[in-house]
């Protein structure tokens, strides 16, 4: 039964590995990743997946203080 424990971080460090190289992230993921699967995948999915997945972060980051963040009219082609 402890196979299935060993098996499964590293199934899930994989998976990380494939979604950075197809997102672009740094070579410094996978060996993070490789060298550390259970904490890299954690921390690529705090420092990655998860800061990408909320809505305020990426506002946050786009516009700066006092810019609206929509802007009304036409969508530009």
């Amino acid at each position: 039964m402890p196979y299935i424990g060993i098996g499964l971080h590293i199934l899930v460090a994989i998976y990380f590995a494939v979604h950075a190289i197809r997102s672009g992230q740094s070579l410094y993921w996978l060996i993070l990743l490789f060298s550390f699967p259970l904490f890299g995948s954690v921390v690529y999915f705090l420092a990655i997946l998860l800061s990408g997945s909320v809505p305020f972060a990426r506002c946050a980051q786009s516009n700066p203080v006092g810019e609206p963040t929509h802007q009304p009219g036409p969508r530009p082609a």
